[in-house]
């Protein structure tokens, strides 16, 4: 969910990367401000690393093909 809110600037061409949406938390998350309203604490426990975390974010999501279920 996470890597889909942050995502969703890119898809929506209002950025190029997630921490480029200046109202985005991801700003928070790479240390590009620091206003403490995001509780990173709580996502960054799941990843050994800020470096592992922002890699699983800006990885492409692969395109399901549902035409394998009809």
């Amino acid at each position: 969910m996470c890597k889909y809110i942050l995502n969703n600037p890119v898809k929506a061409g209002l950025a190029i990367k997630p921490e480029g949406w200046e109202y985005s938390s991801a700003n928070e998350y790479f240390g590009m401000t620091s206003l403490n309203i995001t509780d990173k604490k709580e996502m960054l426990k799941r990843f050994n690393s800020i470096e592992e975390f922002a890699s699983f974010i800006k990885i492409k999501e692969v395109e399901f093909d549902y035409s394998l279920f009809f």
